[in-house]
């Protein structure tokens, strides 16, 4: 049985590793931006006796991604082309799938200093692959919102100069070319080294804010490590950051936003100062990004399921079994909270919208445990009622649509008394006895 305490159930079925590694990335730089690998229940949990093997298990897992610290889980929408431009077929139940750090493959890899950019390795799908010929190298710039195919093929990957140079190498076999990209993956060009290197990582100081690249890996059982400056290929410093958005500056404007498209996350819109993404020049170590916050009206998305609720696939938040709720307890001005099922994302700045819908209400503190009981029910029927309301576009009126004079169902009624089934004839008021034990009713005493 559950106890009470803070936690509360965001996210079922994560895949892990043997050593306790959990697929769930941060996407770093931006808030509550998490990405995430789960296996498909449907596949898990069946009537049969026989158990799902680990590597059974492997062919059904999916990649999911939230947009407020787990309040919701989606999946993440593919590209509508590939790296060579042809329109990527993508139906029934497909989306794009990731690799992360349980797998053997290139991980979900993003840093505070680019921000919005990730790169991954993966494949659009039903199911994550584990089939070498059937990965891709992907790469997202609004923080995993919408995705592009950078090349065909899995690769090892690293980022510079706050995002700007973005160097990779081919992963599953020697290789004497490093590819690298000044407009993130716009266009790409080479790097030819010596001899045929077994890559194995590439590497770069922490921040991600130099030019300089290490690259290691074997040849001919040995360690190999090859150094690449691109601060000598001379590219010009990016021009005033100042004027982010105007047509003579190399920087723009960017907003993050979550699935409602309405360019807030986290109940606020941050604005950003970033490179261009086909600004071919370099932001330099010192760069400071500069930041601006504005706080937007509450949507569902600004709220997650309380404590002792779990989101169902409808979206619903739905109370545990067997989860045991402590008492509500009066605070000091005696008032006490009621629940909904949900509640504000920890570090969710929203203001109004549908807020009133979803937060605790506070009521005065009741004597009668029983009068406070269908209290609450009753808050928590029309809480849902609202949010049904909102979310499914249902018109009030039409709640009560089978009860209008033309739709009513009477069968079963009778306007003529005297046709209605025995029992049912309507007295006539000087008629009316009473039961020989029962006694006169007296308004008067």
């Amino acid at each position: 049985m559950l106890e009470d305490h803070q936690d509360t159930i965001s996210l079922t079925y994560n895949a892990r590793g043997s050593s306790g590694y959990c697929d769930f990335d941060k996407v770093k730089g931006l808030e509550g931006i998490y990405i995430a690998n789960i296996f498909d229940k449907n596949h898990l949990l069946t009537d049969s006796d026989e158990k799902v093997t680990k590597k059974e298990a492997k062919k059904f897992q999916k990649t999911v991604i939230t947009f407020d610290k787990g309040g919701e889980w989606k999946n993440i929408e593919p590209p509508e082309r590939d790296s060579a431009g042809k329109r990527i077929i993508c139906e029934d139940d497909c989306s794009l799938h990731l690799h992360s750090i349980t797998s053997s493959f290139s991980p979900i890899y993003s840093n505070e200093n680019a921000i919005g950019i990730i790169l991954a390795t993966g494949n659009i799908g039903r199911y994550l692959s584990y089939k070498e010929d059937e990965l891709n190298t992907y790469l997202s710039r609004d923080g995993g919102l919408s995705w592009t195919e950078l090349k065909k093929g899995e690769f090892i990957y690293d980022m510079g100069d706050h995002g700007a140079i973005i160097l990779m190498a081919d992963s599953q076999k020697a290789t004497d070319t490093l590819y690298f990209s000044w407009n993130e993956g716009l266009t790409w060009e080479k790097i030819l080294i010596d001899f045929p290197l077994e890559v194995e990582n590439i590497l770069i100081e922490p921040t991600s804010t130099s030019q300089k690249f290490l690259v290691y890996g074997e040849k001919d059982g040995k360690g190999i490590t090859v150094a690449v400056d691109f601060s000598t290929y001379h590219e010009p410093m990016c021009r005033k950051p100042d004027k982010a958005g105007s047509s003579d500056s190399d920087y723009e404007i960017w907003r993050p936003q979550n699935l409602m498209s309405s360019g807030c996350l986290m109940g606020h819109k941050v604005e950003y100062v970033r490179r261009k993404q086909d600004a071919e020049c370099f932001n330099g170590e010192e760069f400071e990004r500069p930041k601006f916050i504005e706080n937007c009206e509450c949507t569902d998305e600004d709220f997650e399921c309380d404590l002792g609720y779990y989101r169902e696939e409808s979206g619903v938040c739905t109370v545990i079994e067997g989860y045991v709720f402590s008492e509500s307890e009066c605070n000091e001005n005696d008032f006490m909270y009621t629940v909904t099922g949900y509640r504000r994302v920890a570090g969710d700045t929203c203001q109004d919208g549908v807020s009133s819908q979803y937060e605790p209400m506070q009521i005065p503190c009741q004597d009668n445990s029983g009068m406070y009981f269908y209290m609450i029910l009753a808050i928590g029927f029309a809480a849902g009622s609202l949010w049904a309301l909102d979310k499914y576009g249902i018109q009030a009126k039409d709640l009560f649509s089978y009860f209008s004079k033309d739709t009513f169902d009477r069968s079963g009624f009778f306007s003529d008394l005297t046709k209605a089934p025995e029992g049912m004839e309507e007295e006539e008021l000087g008629e009316t006895k009473l039961d020989a034990n029962e006694e006169e009713f007296d308004p008067r005493n």
